[in-house]
């Protein structure tokens, strides 16, 4: 006896549609089918899933055949969704979903909870569902026997929270940038100016005056706009500037900005096409120039300058001039003849003994010993100048004493005193008699030339008479040696 089988599959993946139909040839009576499968019994088991089964036949006389036969599934049915995006507030039909699929047995048709109807889709293997609101979707594939396979997603509305805000600044004295700050959206943004040269840029250069709206969209269909009024060219900058020159030679001038109208600071200012220096406001002032030209460029916080140039004037130095030294023969006068290059407004000689007409330039000198003279002259602005010059008396004692005196405190002879040169060291002593005898005076290593050291007309605190007086000292000089000088002289009251 021999067996034979003929199977049908499953119909879908999973499912028991299957079955086997045995046959049985040259058997003998009756024939038993036993199977080693619970799932199958009798000659033609069906419903069966996909599996291995063995069947035994046997007929009356006890003869057998063993069929081994496999049942085989389908591939399974391989649904998936992909959300590519999702509906938003400005869109709310703007989703859109990608459906792959696979398996089964093609061709394949779907349908959504949303349509209930089954639409063809041939075997491409994915397709989009386009214009999607928010909510919950079922999509059910079927495939050419029947199968099926759902999937569930959750499509979410995404709010429009997008915003723009466009800034200008200043590029120079004729235009502005723009500046699109974009916050809350998805990229890429699309931007679109009232002004279309400008559209497609979000920062767009050299805006010329006037009003500019700009619309940004994202990626999700949401759009939001701003504008801005660039204003009209700035006024021309205009600057008011103070030149202090030099008072004095030697003095450095000073440059002070004192106003400026057509602009916003900070402002720098380049001296020089130096380092530039930053001010907030005016008045600002740059000390210590020295006589010269300068450049001079100031700007503003928006860039536009100014450019300028100035000059600290140098004064004229002031000339004096008492000549060289010279020589006189003891007894005789010298009257000065300075040389100056401007009108003095004030005139001091020093010092003052032997000296008259100090109250002008040509003073008259008639020095009993060598003296140095100095001259201090001052112009109207304060400024000072000065010279000195030695007068040499030849055939001169070491020590001249005056022989009048007038303590009226006129600085002018107020004291009575020895006026000395270079050779001599000190008075040793210096005394003053009345003509009486009596001692009005005395003072003791007293220093060469200090009035203050003389005799001031006072005796034991009271004035001293007016009259004729005696005086003797001792002069000591620088190389060691001393001598002995007296005279009279007379108290001028």
């Amino acid at each position: 006896m021999q067996g034979a089988a003929q199977i049908t599959n499953p119909t879908c993946n999973g499912s028991r549609t299957g079955s086997i139909n045995v046959t049985a040839s040259g058997n003998r009576g009756a024939v038993l089918y036993f199977w080693n499968n619970p799932l199958a019994g009798g000659q033609n088991p069906a419903s069966l899933p996909a599996g291995n089964y063995t069947v035994t036949l046997t007929d009356a006389a006890q003869c057998s055949d063993t069929l081994n036969v496999t049942l085989t599934d389908p591939p399974a049915l391989n649904l998936s969704l992909n959300l590519e995006r999702q509906p938003t507030a400005a869109n709310p039909t703007g989703g859109s979903l990608r459906v792959t699929f696979s398996g089964g047995t093609p061709n394949y048709a779907i349908s959504t909870n949303r349509s209930n109807n089954f639409s063809n889709i041939g075997n491409a293997g994915f397709l989009n569902l386009d214009n999607l609101r928010a909510g919950n979707l079922t999509v059910i594939l079927r495939d050419r026997v029947g199968c099926t396979d759902t999937a569930f997603i959750q499509i979410e509305e995404i709010p429009c929270n997008l915003s723009v805000d466009v800034a200008a600044t200043r590029a120079d004295c004729a235009s502005s940038h723009l500046n699109s700050s974009v916050s809350n959206g998805t990229t890429p943004y699309q931007y679109t100016w009232s002004n279309p040269g400008f559209n497609g840029i979000a920062n767009p250069r050299n805006a010329t005056p006037g009003r500019y709206v700009v619309t940004v969209s994202d990626a999700q269909g949401c759009s939001a706009s701003d504008s801005i009024v660039v204003l009209d060219d700035p006024a021309a900058l205009q600057i008011q500037l103070r030149i202090a020159n030099p008072r004095c030679p030697g003095d450095l001038g000073l440059l002070t900005v004192q106003a400026i109208s057509g602009g916003q600071g900070p402002f720098n200012l380049t001296l020089d096409n130096g380092t530039p220096q930053r001010f907030n406001n005016p008045p600002f002032s740059l000390r210590n120039l020295n006589p010269g030209n300068f450049s001079l460029i100031i700007s503003n916080a928006s860039g536009c300058s100014i450019d300028t140039s100035f000059t600290i004037v140098a004064p004229t130095a002031l000339s004096l001039d008492l000549g060289a030294d010279t020589t006189l023969r003891k007894g005789a006068s010298l009257t000065f003849s300075p040389q100056v290059n401007f009108d003095p407004a004030f005139i001091s000689w020093s010092p003052l003994t032997a000296l008259t007409g100090t109250e002008g330039l040509n003073a008259r000198a008639e020095p009993q010993v060598s003296t140095t003279y100095a001259l201090v002259l001052r112009d109207s602005s304060g400024c000072e100048v000065r010279d000195n010059i030695r007068v040499i008396v030849s055939g001169q004692l070491e020590a001249y004493f005056p022989t009048a005196f007038s303590p009226n405190e006129d600085n002018v002879n107020d004291y009575f005193m020895a006026y000395a040169n270079t050779d001599v060291e000190r008075i040793e002593v210096l005394r003053i008699y009345d003509r009486w005898g009596g001692l009005v005076f005395e003072g003791k290593d007293i220093p060469l030339n200090d009035p203050s050291q003389g005799w001031d007309g006072t005796t034991k605190g009271q004035s001293a008479a007016g009259g004729l007086y005696v005086y003797y000292s001792v002069v000591r000089l620088r190389n060691g040696s001393t001598y002995r000088a007296a005279g009279e002289m007379t108290l001028l009251r």
